[in-house]
């Protein structure tokens, strides 16, 4: 069955919608009959399907553009040798979805110390990476987050221009690219981005918090696909 994406009321459409940022996917274009659409906010999804096929899908999906993958290149090559990646998500998702916690909670259920490691955090709120700075003095702190963004809020993002978007866009699609190449890589499973993490690399993404995190086999179903 083809597979398309509609990008028409994109928030982060630039020029060319999902290929300003991918090269996967033919744009939906409403001329094909007979369509099923699935959204996020509203699976309509007959059926559930295993773990192994998402991950399958996404890798197919998620093919960033080659300037994209250069500049998560460049990153990583000026970070210098071996780093731990952590992801913290802040912004809205505080407010409707997640409970808060604490850097040095985290830090501790991730057992990590102040013991001069390399760090790449990616996060919507550069107060994590000061404050991962104060926590972690002997460490080096790396990120992509600006100085100015101090946690992601939807109504917020509408109000930017499409240049602004488009560069927030990038920068999140870097950071996936620069964080998936750390090891170990940490990040939230109550986020879409964290369970992003965990089908782009499912063997090295491990999962916090710890006491809501949960062995995933491949095998096991999920449905819809944001449940696991």
């Amino acid at each position: 069955m083809p597979f398309f994406i509609d990008d028409a009321d994109w928030n982060y459409k630039y020029k060319e919608g999902w290929h300003d940022y991918f090269t996967s996917l033919k744009v939906f274009d409403n001329s094909t009959n007979s369509t099923e659409k699935y959204a996020n906010s509203s699976s309509n999804a007959k059926h559930s399907h295993k773990i192994s096929e998402y991950i399958d899908c996404i890798k197919e999906i998620f093919t960033p553009k080659d300037h994209l993958i250069q500049m998560s290149k460049d990153k990583i090559k000026s970070i210098g040798g071996p780093y731990t990646s952590i992801y913290v998500r802040r912004g809205d998702k505080l407010i409707s979805e997640s409970k808060h916690i604490a850097i040095p909670d985290i830090l501790n259920q991730l057992n990590i110390h102040d013991d001069g490691r390399t760090v790449f955090v990616q996060t919507d709120d550069y107060t994590v990476v000061e404050e991962l700075k104060r926590v972690l003095p002997s460490c080096k702190i790396e990120t992509l987050t600006p100085s100015s963004n101090l946690g992601a809020a939807y109504d917020q993002h509408l109000q930017k221009s499409p240049d602004e978007k488009k560069k927030d866009f990038e920068e999140l699609i870097v950071s996936i690219l620069v964080f998936l190449e750390g090891g170990p890589c940490w990040t939230d499973l109550r986020s879409n981005i964290g369970r992003l993490h965990k089908l782009l690399g499912f063997d090295k993404v491990k999962l916090y918090p710890i006491d809501e995190s949960k062995n995933i086999s491949l095998n096991a179903n999920s449905h819809p696909s944001y449940s696991f």
